[in-house]
């Protein structure tokens, strides 16, 4: 009998590694001390700690955790707070917990639930070299950002390619909602090359581009990029386009946009290396163009720590009101440009 107890508690210490769960914290601090020069029929200038917001990202605080089930079968989760390092307060970007997501992964590729970023937003960060670092605006690029209802299903790679396909309602207890996001796409990962298209249709839409009143509607985004990395210097380039109809099909508010980043990053020697970044958008609303360019240094302490300098710059036509994507500050008047300086400290753990 006590062979047999014997028998059966070291089988199930064997067992215990394959049922293990994982439990972690990671997160991203970041600090700047910038100047804002607003132009419109009166010039403002600013200097502020935490310099009109984020350069690089948000700061937040991440809490993941998986566990093997055994058979090749994993589960995970994650939720992620993010807020102001200056003030301490958080930041909800729509909800208690930025992210919060649970998932089930194995040979037959990933099943996510819950509220967070699509694998797709932003092509999937193909031309994201450094975080929000002349990201396109989220004007145009809407689709994908952290919808809430939202389940998306991953494929496995297959000679480099892999498939992304995911649906959120806008739906409470009790009602029901026509907003919803439908999103496919498909990602090509080869050596250096990465690329992306995605489609994605948003019904009971706001329109970001037009300069009349928000209204609900339909959207359809469509994008398209890719990068490659020459050893000396990483190059992307990415194309947004959103058409939008008024509610019920009306094409009365229509204001389409279109976006089109340039993006490199070169590294030096030292832990140097230089950014810059240029964005187009034009709507088809009148005199509603806009550009952005973007140019930065940072300098690495370590694999996780960097110092960093950054300016940028924003034109805006008498009717848009574009601006840099990390700028957080109150939204610009239409025909208003922007320029800003920031320096700063950001850290990973």
């Amino acid at each position: 009998m006590k062979k047999h107890l014997i028998a059966a508690a070291v089988a199930a210490a064997v067992g215990a590694p394959a049922m293990a769960q994982n439990v972690s914290i990671d997160g991203y601090f970041e600090a700047n001390y910038g100047s804002i020069e607003r132009k419109a029929a009166s010039t403002t200038k600013t200097t502020s700690l935490n310099g009109g917001s984020d350069v690089f990202g948000g700061s937040e605080i991440n809490l993941r955790g998986s566990e093997d089930l055994g058979g090749g079968l994993k589960v995970g989760f994650r939720l992620t707070k993010e807020f102001n390092e200056s003030t301490g307060a958080q930041v909800s970007n729509g909800g208690e917990w930025t992210n919060a997501l649970i998932s089930i992964s194995g040979s037959f590729g990933e099943i996510t639930a819950g509220r967070f970023i699509s694998g797709a937003r932003d092509l999937g960060g193909i031309y994201r070299f450094n975080g929000d670092f002349g990201r396109v605006n989220s004007f145009v690029n809407t689709a994908g950002n952290r919808p809430a209802n939202q389940v998306q299903y991953t494929s496995p790679s297959v000679q480099g390619l892999s498939l992304v396909v995911g649906s959120a309602k806008g739906e409470a207890e009790g009602t029901a909602s026509a907003t919803e996001q439908r999103l496919v796409a498909l990602r090509y990962t080869q050596g250096n090359l990465r690329a992306m298209v995605s489609s994605a249709k948003i019904s009971g839409s706001s329109d970001g581009t037009t300069t009349t009143s928000a209204f609900s509607g339909n959207q359809k985004e469509t994008a398209i990029g890719a990068s490659y990395n020459f050893g000396f210097a990483r190059v992307g380039v990415a194309f947004f386009k959103d058409d939008i109809e008024g509610a019920n099909g009306s094409t009365a508010a229509k204001a389409d946009g279109k976006a089109t980043n340039l993006s490199v990053e070169v590294p030096l020697s030292g832990g140097l290396t230089l950014m810059g970044s240029y964005n187009k958008y034009s709507s088809d609303a009148a005199s509603a163009d806009g550009t952005g360019t973007a140019m930065g240094v940072k300098y690495a302490l370590s694999k996780r720590t960097n110092l960093f300098a950054v300016y940028n710059r924003d034109s805006n036509e008498a009717n848009a009101n574009w601006n840099f994507r990390g700028y957080g500050g109150t939204a610009l008047s239409f025909g208003e440009d922007m320029t800003r300086l920031v320096v700063g400290l950001n850290h990973s753990f």
